[in-house]
């Protein structure tokens, strides 16, 4: 349909990922550039204040050496309830030929990209899914990316999980920053007393409102569309890696891609 899309001269924005496989994706992203479209894919979080400050912090060596970095999204989806005995997800999203995947390649894409944003894409990455209510897809997923000189970052997502659906840790020589939506961004210094709020900036302007933007001026989102390419490569190796049983390295789009 996209591709269809974008031979037609329509400007699209599109939920992520782009595609099941970096191919398929690298394919798509090479007929938008043809007919000369707007592509952008959402991925909100990256454009987030709590993101601008965290990644200003890690940059700024606010917390020394980073060592540990830790993104976690869950909802109830996939719990039975009086309502909904399967949970308030549609069927869909458990059928791994409509949904190419389970949480991981769908909610999970949120932690992927918010590690590979901070911390850079992994030397290699290995992933553990669970099934906690028994369908077909993963409902629960760990993936854990391997950085030189032992530096770990986790991407985790669950369908089964109710009670802390974001937070965002990262620990380092010298410090902690730890981010939730209920009490902002902390920062606790090994050389400091208890733990202190760092200010988080007002969110940038959101996927939608930058496609529309670029879309009326007929401009590329080259930033954007390259790490949908980076994330579809990251979803692509996860799924390797559970089907191998063991870590594997990401294959990364060329640098001559967007």
């Amino acid at each position: 349909i996209l591709l269809k899309a974008a031979r037609a001269g329509k400007h699209i924005f599109m939920e992520k990922v782009l595609a099941p496989t970096l191919r398929e994706a690298e394919e798509m992203v090479s007929e938008v550039e043809r007919a000369g479209v707007t592509l952008v894919v959402s991925l909100p979080r990256l454009y987030a204040g709590y993101t601008e400050a965290i990644k200003e912090a890690l940059s700024n060596g606010t917390i020394g050496e980073v060592t540990y970095l830790r993104v976690r999204v869950s909802h109830d989806g996939a719990l039975p309830t009086d309502e909904n005995p399967l949970g308030w997800l549609p069927n869909r999203f458990f059928d791994p030929e409509e949904s190419v995947g389970g949480v991981a390649i769908d909610f999970g894409v949120h932690p992927l990209y918010l590690v590979s944003h901070l911390l850079g894409i992994p030397e290699q990455l290995v992933s553990v899914y669970g099934r906690t209510t028994e369908r077909t897809v993963e409902d629960n997923s760990v993936v854990v990316f391997r950085y030189l000189k032992g530096v770990l970052g986790v991407a985790e997502a669950s369908f089964v999980g109710a009670s802390m659906p974001f937070v965002l840790e990262a620990h380092g020589t010298e410090g902690s920053l730890l981010y939730d939506p209920d009490t902002g961004l902390r920062l606790r210094r090994v050389a400091g007393e208890g733990w202190e709020t760092i200010e988080v900036p007002p969110d940038g302007p959101s996927p939608f409102g930058r496609w529309v933007d670029l879309a009326s001026h007929g401009e590329p989102y080259l930033e954007n569309v390259r790490a949908a390419l980076e994330l579809n490569a990251l979803a692509e190796a996860a799924n390797r890696s559970v089907q191998k049983g063991h870590p594997v390295r990401p294959n990364l789009p060329p640098l001559g891609q967007p």
